[in-house]
């Protein structure tokens, strides 16, 4: 699900134009990036040269090498923030761009240009999120939320003029929000710096961004604490609690007090940085053909999830779009997606049946048509190994093309929970490559910590649940008790979302069999 969560249900309808009123689409992809935008090429290939200045950014600050991307993050830029908030599955009064990663890859939405009724420039929106990206890319800390947003706003604010790089600059919403709150109406750095999830800091999260960009630019640039922020974020990584970790700040008290003395100054301090002439490398761009174009919001809503509820009405009209591409195998895909979604097994056979006709040797499409077969003989309660054995043979085949593709892993590895019986030792490595393709995917994460547990290794099981386990949770947002937030984790749960305990829940039960907190 994507970042971030609303806290109002609302019905949606699939806002699509017929495609020939769609503006046309150009896609760029460079070496770490898939950008979809509307425009001209140039424009586009523009955008992805400036997300791979930004990945070298990232990469200095963090000190790690450059990969090539096993998947490559999709960008999609659409023409306003009202568009954006038309591809949640729960929009936001005030969202204009959000980041997320499902077994589909990663990807990130946004405005290509400042939206008027936004609060935030398109730029530091996108480069906030992919920081996000990033940052789960590096590490499998779960860090406290004040640092997870504020070094993405103190990244997201970065200029990249040519070869150098600017840091450091004013988040004016988080900087000027902070100038009159100097005295009681402040989160106490105690507070903030062992806050795990965003309910920690109850209805102030404008505060908790404020001041998590602010104590992110401190230490960093404010010129009397070098190296703690470093030596706080390796204690983390090295599994102290964050209480543990916050010793490295000294007097929490001092700490506070220097905080709210910088909130004050008029001015703060910029970092310039000066990189040798940055090559982003190729870039190739091309037309969106018209089908992909027509599906692209569609496209965008499979990967944000689509709520339970709103399936049948979701898939009825992508089918209604897709019908006017009928041999068209990107249309086909998109369409056999949202019948998977909405639990229809007829029309998704036929479809099928002509994608493999288009396109026989479609990774997707043989995926795809795997997940049939299983639905069946789970409708079938078959559970014959013979049976079984030849839909993951082809799986197995799949994976063989496309090793890193977490979908079919998580299927292959899914296939035997939907047979009844434990999944292999080759299955269970899948799904943990799985986890570190897409380790910001919450099913995935929750299905490998299930088998740590099944098979007694409970602090492996503990250490893959934790960082789930501090994200927000829609159900226990505002409830009174335990039968309400079950039912409002009810009302946000997405198609085809199996029906479990919470991460949180998962979290509490496993420290108490494994005798060890899994932070503090």
């Amino acid at each position: 699900m994507p970042r971030p969560f609303a806290a109002t249900v609302v019905a949606l309808t699939l806002l699509l134009a017929p495609a020939t009123a769609q503006a046309a689409w150009m896609r760029a992809e460079s070496r770490h990036y898939i950008v979809y935008g509307e425009g001209d090429a140039a424009t586009v290939r523009d955008k992805a040269e400036r997300l791979e200045k930004l990945n070298l950014l990232q990469r200095s600050l963090a000190g790690t090498a450059d990969t090539p991307s096993a998947l490559k993050l999709r960008v999609y830029l659409l023409g306003s923030a009202e568009r954006v908030r038309a591809t949640m599955p729960f929009p936001g009064a005030f969202v204009s761009g959000y980041y997320g990663a499902t077994v589909r890859g990663p990807y990130a939405v946004t405005t290509a240009t400042d939206d008027k009724l936004a609060h935030f420039p398109a730029q530091l929106v996108l480069f906030h999120e992919l920081t996000h990206h990033f940052m789960s890319q590096v590490s499998t800390a779960a860090y406290p939320v004040w640092y997870s947003e504020g070094v993405a706003d103190f990244v997201g604010t970065a200029t990249i003029d040519g070869n150098v790089v600017t840091l450091g600059s004013p988040v004016d919403n988080r900087y000027f929000s902070l100038r009159g709150r100097r005295g009681e109406d402040w989160i106490a750095i105690e507070k903030l710096l062992t806050a795990h999830d965003y309910a920690a800091v109850g209805d102030r999260l404008d505060l908790l961004y404020a001041e998590g960009w602010l104590l992110t630019h401190y230490l960093t640039l404010g010129g009397t604490r070098q190296g703690q922020l470093a030596a706080y974020l390796t204690a983390i990584n090295a599994g102290q609690s964050y209480k543990q970790a916050a010793k490295v700040f000294g007097d929490l008290g001092q700490l506070n007090h220097e905080l709210k003395v910088y909130a004050g100054r008029n001015k703060l301090p910029v970092k310039v940085i000066t990189f040798k002439p940055i090559d982003p490398g190729s870039i190739a761009v091309s037309p969106v053909s018209p089908a992909q174009t027509a599906l692209m919001t569609a496209d965008i809503r499979i990967d944000a999830g689509v709520p339970a509820a709103d399936a049948d009405r979701f898939a009825a009209g992508v089918r209604k779009i897709a019908a006017t591409f009928p041999d068209d195998p990107w249309a086909l895909r998109i369409k056999v997606e949202a019948d998977w979604l909405a639990g229809e097994r007829d029309d998704r056979a036929a479809a099928l049946a002509r994608w493999a006709v288009l396109a026989p040797h479609d990774l997707v499409m043989l995926h795809q048509r795997a997940l049939l077969v299983m639905d069946a003989l789970v409708a079938d309660k078959v559970t014959a190994p013979a049976r079984w054995d030849a839909v993951r043979g082809d799986l197995l085949a799949a994976l063989r093309l496309a090793p890193n593709d977490p979908a079919i892993l998580k299927s292959y590895h899914d296939s035997y929970a939907m047979q009844g019986i434990e999944p292999t030792p080759g299955a269970q490595n899948g799904l943990f490559r799985a986890l570190d393709l897409v380790p910001q995917d919450a099913e995935v994460r929750y299905a490998l910590a299930a088998g740590f547990e099944r098979r007694g290794l409970f602090k492996d099981a503990l250490a893959v649940i934790s960082p789930a386990a501090y994200e927000v949770d829609e159900g226990k947002a505002g409830a009174r008790d335990d039968d309400e937030a079950a039912k409002a984790r009810a009302r946000f749960r997405m198609a085809r979302q199996p029906l479990h305990e919470t991460a949180r829940a998962m979290l509490t039960r496993l420290e108490k069999e494994a005798g060890t907190p899994a932070g503090g």
